[in-house]
């Protein structure tokens, strides 16, 4: 048995449950609502946002009340992180929108060397905005977003090889 915890997520109260320590190597697993996800830390902040990775994807998230542990996600419902039959599966070196939103930047250009975990742009999705990062390391092949371009989610926004 796990740890006990309350979320807040898209303005729902939910209790969930936390198996393993974060050591900031290796992913913890989360149950919310009878559901497991695989979540990755770099690190906690519990004054500001930072980043996590669940199941891949990543979020950002905020301590509402640092006393009392109560993390808020901030982007997409449980439901969205469920896999979905229809979700198109990325071809290797292809960067796809994790969710439907508006590009509001865009941080290389074709032949760039990029490292993986590196930025590439920034969309923003229900008013806030999520660094899309390199899934491996390579040179920039084709971008096929600019600022101020909406897309939807699983649209393959960068490739790199």
């Amino acid at each position: 048995m796990g740890t006990p915890f309350s979320v807040r997520i898209n303005e729902k109260d939910v209790e969930g449950e936390i198996s393993g320590e974060p050591d900031y190597k290796a992913p913890i697993t989360v149950t919310i609502q009878g559901k497991s996800y695989k979540v990755e830390l770099k690190r906690i902040d519990r004054r500001s946002p930072f980043q996590v990775r669940v199941n891949g994807i990543p979020f950002t998230v905020q301590f509402k009340a640092a006393e009392r542990k109560v993390a808020r996600i901030l982007t997409p419902s449980v439901a969205d992180l469920a896999p979905r039959p229809s979700r198109r599966i990325a071809e290797e070196g292809e960067i796809l929108a994790p969710m439907a939103g508006k590009i509001v930047s865009v941080k290389v250009k074709k032949s760039d060397r990029v490292k993986l975990g590196d930025v590439l742009c920034t969309l923003e999705a229900m008013k806030m905005e999520n660094e899309i990062t390199a899934t491996k390391s390579g040179e920039i092949k084709e971008i096929n977003v600019s600022e101020g371009i909406a897309v939807n989610e699983g649209d393959v926004l960068i490739r790199i090889k």
